[in-house]
């Protein structure tokens, strides 16, 4: 084992021990030239067996260098020690994985849970896309750090004994040969029926992930179980049900023994269970419109809901107040044209020779009839070139309703009002993905009642998902059109976030 002290290549001089596992020894190092740290994963193994894994010690340097992606552990450098064994250097991360930190808190509200999912759906998503399947998907492989001031920054690690897909690169797997963690393998990589294996396998693990998170316990193993116990539930149990309706289903059949009866891709497991950085999940099942925050480590999540409804009523008091600033306005503008119109018509009345008689037209000469409350309107045509008594008051039309978040669950849809046109921003230039989005628009949200300056907020979970719309949008099958449409196409032509504006 490295000493602190040791310099490896003249380079990289050692300061600590990060961790120990079966095969490697990852150590915390300061670069010698630069005002940088990183960690140092070296291979332990004797000379006799080392060829079996250095090919994959390898690859998996390979593999992390190529995919580049900022929810996987990013490689810098690699290289032999003295002794012949490998090592490569990787950007060093603070924080804890998500095993010790459910260990530690239990199991995790459904908003954190979620919102750690989407960083590691698309990390595998950026995998799958160049033909890597990981296998090898569980909590201690996935880490929780600060970036900036994200908390809870996913950092997806340990590629070693990944899967390429790639044309003219040989398996590194025999047939039958069992790899992986049992807890989360899929059924698949159980029977060792290793040709089968691909995207699928990692949502199957994705999946059983989530289920951890959400309920503090494993899938399919409980302490004390032996390996054996914990494939055969893998391959013939399913595990007790969620409390969420919506979330149990979409887990359930990404937990399915058969790799055909999951989704289709590992996009659209993430949009059936929600897992955007703005979407949560009530007990019930039901879909509840508002953003979440984690909080230190992601133990609490703040709802902006409070927020909201505050900012609604002062919205609603400034229009009470500007209101009765208009009434007010026009009450006296009334009075004034009515008094002037009662002097004019004294002036044509007077008889020849008869003393001038001037009336204040602010000064009424009967008793000032009962005042119009000043929620209705005194419009001055309606009393010009007559007396004072004012006319009955003339209740305004309603404005048309203003739909905002925190009413989108009351909206339901009705008689459409005229054609809509939808307007969709998000995308730096022209891309084909807007056609799509306007052609499902146009499919699911024409025939809805939808008022005009209507915003829809898409994000990106695989597709682009709806996660801020009024209830008819949501029951509409936007998002099941989304799906179908933008699943093939690459995670880099979507923007995080979409906007569709409606006009009429």
């Amino acid at each position: 084992m490295l000493q602190p002290g040791d310099v490896v290549d003249e380079t990289y001089e050692v300061e600590r021990l990060l961790g120990s596992g079966g095969m490697a020894h990852v150590y915390g190092v300061k670069h010698l030239r630069m005002p940088r740290k990183f960690a140092l994963k070296v291979l332990q193994i004797q000379a006799a067996v080392r060829c079996d894994f250095l090919e994959r010690f390898e690859r998996e340097a390979e593999i992390l260098a190529t995919l580049r992606h900022p929810h996987i552990v990013d490689v810098i450098d690699r290289n032999k020690l003295a002794d012949g064994n490998p090592y490569i250097v990787m950007e060093l991360l603070e924080g804890e994985d998500l095993a010790t930190f459910i260990a530690r808190s239990g199991a995790l509200s459904v908003p954190v849970a979620l919102r750690i999912l989407s960083q590691i759906g698309e990390a595998l998503e950026a995998a799958h896309r160049v033909g890597i399947t990981h296998r090898d998907l569980k909590p201690s492989n996935i880490y929780l750090c600060k970036h900036g001031q994200v908390l809870n920054f996913v950092k997806v690690l340990d590629f070693g004994i990944a899967k390429m897909s790639i044309p003219d690169r040989a398996p590194m797997t025999a047939p039958a040969e069992l790899m992986g963690t049992p807890g989360y393998m899929a059924p698949e990589q159980a029977r060792g029926q290793n040709d089968r294996i691909g995207p699928a396998t990692d949502q199957f693990a994705l999946a059983a992930t989530l289920y951890e998170m959400l309920t503090g316990q494993g899938a399919f193993f409980r302490p004390g179980d032996s390996i054996y116990a914990i494939l055969e539930r893998v391959v013939f149990a399913k595990p007790e049900p969620l409390p969420y309706p919506q979330i149990n289903l979409a887990i359930q059949k990404a937990l399915s023994k058969d790799p055909e009866d999951r989704y289709p891709s590992l996009g659209s497991f993430l949009a059936a269970v929600g897992a955007t950085s703005h979407t949560v999940y009530s007990t019930g099942g039901n879909l509840i419109l508002q953003s979440s925050l984690t909080g230190l480590a992601g133990e609490q999540s703040l709802s902006r809901a409070a927020f909201k409804r505050s900012a609604l009523k002062v919205l609603t008091a400034a229009c009470a107040i500007t209101a009765l600033l208009f009434a007010l306005k026009y009450t006296r503008s009334s009075a004034r044209s009515a008094g002037q119109n009662v002097v004019a018509k004294q002036e044509q009345n007077r008889p020849p020779g008869a003393p001038v008689r001037r009336v204040s037209p602010l000064t009424p000469q009967k008793p000032t009839p009962p005042t119009t409350p000043l929620k209705e309107e005194v419009f001055p045509e309606r009393i010009v070139g007559k007396d004072l008594t004012p006319a009955p008051p003339v209740k305004p039309k309603p404005a048309t309703p203003v739909v905002t978040s925190a009413q989108s669950e009351s909206v339901t849809a009705s008689k459409p009002m005229g054609t809509p046109h939808f307007w969709i921003t998000g995308f730096a230039s022209r891309s084909p993905a807007i056609k799509l989005i306007h052609s499902c628009a146009k499919v699911h949200l024409g025939r809805l009642s939808l008022g005009h300056g209507t915003v829809i907020r898409l994000e990106r979970s695989g597709t682009l998902t709806v996660v801020s719309a009024p209830q008819a949008v949501i029951d509409s099958g936007l998002n099941d059109c989304l799906r179908q449409q933008l699943t093939a196409m690459p995670m880099s032509a979507l923007p995080q976030t979409v906007h569709i504006s409606i006009t009429r």
